[in-house]
């Protein structure tokens, strides 16, 4: 039975993979690089965090959705869900795939975005960035203050009409994306498309409930 569950790392992973999201236009002509427009974006959404934990967890769903609105600009769904659905992406029809991108969305809302009473004031230090072509790579890692522990996290980028947005985010060596397509066809390496699909549609309506 596969959960869809993604490698837990002790805190939520919500501030990992929000640190891009608001960091349109990287590498546009402009002074400021990649790593400065994800930190100035690490800033914003931490303050929202802080803002929920100083309100004692309360208005919750506001606050997911007002970070739900940031990754809609800034992350690259489709990409990721072609990615992660890979050589069967191109044996869906355009409807199905559409349908396909807003199931894994909301996917990585409940298994990350959706738990984010995990933050636990955790720092974001930035180690560099690499550029090549229409792609590029920052790389940072996570320190929580109250364990000392550090996470490696890499933030993979592709540069998309003009604007660089986000398609992959690697934890402690861990491809999201790739982790998912692992688990996607190893069902329909055994199943259909069809029972990928009502598996996801379960789960989601699970976490749901809760």
């Amino acid at each position: 039975m596969h959960s869809f569950d993604q490698k837990p790392l002790g805190f939520f992973l919500c501030l990992l993979l929000l640190a891009v999201f608001c960091s349109s236009s990287l590498g546009a002509a402009v002074s400021v690089s990649p790593t400065e427009k994800v930190r100035k974006a690490t800033e914003e959404i931490t303050s929202i965090l802080d803002d929920y934990v100083k309100n004692h967890q309360k208005n919750r769903e506001e606050t997911v959705s007002k970070i739900m609105v940031i990754a809609d600009q800034h992350f690259d769904w489709a990409e990721m869900a072609k990615r992660s659905l890979s050589r069967y992406w191109k044996q869906r029809t355009p409807d199905e795939q559409k349908n396909f991108t807003s199931l894994f969305r909301d996917l990585i809302k409940n298994a990350y975005i959706g738990k984010i009473e995990g933050y636990a004031g955790e720092k974001v230090v930035f180690e560099g960035e690499k550029i090549e072509d229409t792609y590029s790579t920052v790389k940072s890692k996570i320190i929580t203050p109250s364990k000392g522990a550090e996470i490696p996290v890499y933030y993979r980028l592709q540069n998309s009409g003009g604007n660089w947005m986000v398609y992959d985010v690697v934890i402690e060596g861990v491809s999201l994306v790739n982790n998912y397509r692992d688990q996607f066809n190893s069902i329909l390496q055994g199943s259909s498309y069809e029972d990928l699909v009502k598996r996801i549609q379960d789960k989601l309506a699970q976490d749901n409930k809760k």
